[in-house]
Formats: structure tokens, C-alpha cells, sequence
């Protein structure tokens, strides 16, 4: 079965109103999350997680000392193939020391979900994600890695 638009939908709605949590509850724990390329390190995070658990243990205390507040995100584009749900996020926040805006202009981060339909009709509907890959300005991100650690 197909993955339904308004779930994806739900789901991206949640990052942009600053719901992470949520989010990461409709990822499964031992989904592999993707961030940047884990095979060329161009941030320290760029690496491939065991759910999101590992992934925001490691992600979570870098931003924190980077971003003076979490991202704020909107919607740009979102679609629906099958069991894959593509966003594209715009973001933005500010650099914890050099109070410089962290804007990127045209996508942020590009977010690919991969749902698991086997577990929808107990999860009423709602499909949870076993595979996330995050596509970001991996130099952007690395300048205010440099600039605020």
C-alpha cells in the first residue's frame, strides 16, 4: 500500500511547528538515518545512525552549541512516491557566538522518508519510517560548526 500524502504531510507539519519529538517517534528505532554522506565527512555529523536515538544523541548537543535556538523551518515542496516521502525545508536560525543568521535561500535540508507499510494497519494508518536520508549545505553548516563550537 501506498504511503498517504496527508500522513507525510502531518509529519513535515510537525517539523515545521518545532514538534522533533513527535518526529522522531514515527521513526523506528533501528531505522538507518542517513546524514550529509557518511563516507566523505564534510561535518562531524556526516555519518550513517541507528535510529534516532543515536542520531540526536550525537546531533542534538552540537546544535545546541552552535544555534542560539532550534531551526525554524517552512515547507517548501513535498512529495509522495509510493513509500518515500521527499521534503524540501528552508531553515533558518542564528550562530550561538557570531550571532550570524543561518539562512540557506533556496533548501535547507531535503528530508527523504522511507515508510514501513507492513506496520500501518496496527499503527492505524500511520506508517512509521524505517529509513531517513538528510541532504543539507553540508559547507554551510560546517562554517558555523567552525565559527560557534
Amino acid at each position: 500500500m501506498s504511503l498517504k500524502e496527508s500522513w507525510a504531510q502531518e509529519i513535515f507539519q510537525r517539523l515545521v511547528d518545532g514538534q522533533r519529538q513527535e518526529v522522531m517517534y514515527n521513526v523506528l528505532d533501528d531505522a538507518e538515518w542517513i546524514f550529509v554522506n557518511p563516507y566523505i565527512k564534510s561535518t562531524i555529523l556526516s555519518d550513517t545512525y541507528h535510529g534516532p536515538t543515536e542520531y540526536w544523541t550525537k546531533a542534538e548537543p552540537i546544535y545546541r552549541q552552535i544555534f542560539r535556538a532550534p531551526m525554524k523551518f517552512t515547507l517548501r515542496r513535498l512529495s509522495v512516491v509510493g513509500n518515500l516521502a521527499f521534503g524540501e525545508l528552508k531553515g533558518e536560525t542564528v550562530g550561538k557566538k557570531d550571532n550570524e543568521k543561518y539562512i540557506m535561500p533556496q533548501v535547507s535540508v531535503c528530508l527523504v522518508l522511507e515508510f514501513n507499510p507492513t506496520n500501518e494497519e496496527e499503527d492505524g494508518g500511520k506508517p512509521r519510517c524505517k529509513g531517513v536520508t538528510e541532504y543539507l549545505d553540508s559547507a554551510l553548516l560546517q562554517k558555523f560548526m567552525d565559527n560557534n563550537l
